[in-house]
């Protein structure tokens, strides 16, 4: 019992881990979208402006970062299903821990009636003898 309320610890730790990656992850994703915005803002403006180097220059940075999105993208949905995974597996665990608990219970009580029937047993054999 004690390893498995150690173990659940555990999983509610690495679950906190990853939670916390994946908010990192989203705020890195928001960042990268923001400058893929601001990039082509600037690759219209200089292409407006009439500097295609500057446009050329910048919608190559727009795609660098888009790919860039599309990998922290990914990398976020493995966050969300390991999260949705590991959720699931500790609330599973939970409910065994309780049921175990609810068996270690019946089982002492059990032992307990056990020990009681044993001494009124005992008590009655022992009154018999003397009254023989």
């Amino acid at each position: 019992m004690r390893d498995a309320k150690t173990e659940l610890q555990k999983a509610n730790e690495s679950l906190t881990t990853i939670m916390a990656k994946r908010k990192l992850n989203d705020q890195k994703i928001s960042a990268v979208e923001a400058d893929i915005q601001n990039y082509t803002n600037h690759a219209i403006a200089a292409s407006e402006k009439g500097d295609e180097a500057l446009a050329v220059e910048c919608a190559e940075k727009v795609a660098e970062l888009e790919s860039s999105l599309a990998t922290e993208q990914s990398l976020r949905d493995s966050f969300v299903k390991s999260e949705t995974t590991l959720k699931a597996n500790i609330e599973k665990a939970k409910a065994n821990v309780k049921r175990m608990e609810s068996q270690i219970d019946q089982i002492k009580a059990t032992e307990s009636v056990q020990k009681a029937q044993v001494a009124v047993s005992s008590r009655h054999m022992g009154a018999n003898s003397k009254v023989k």
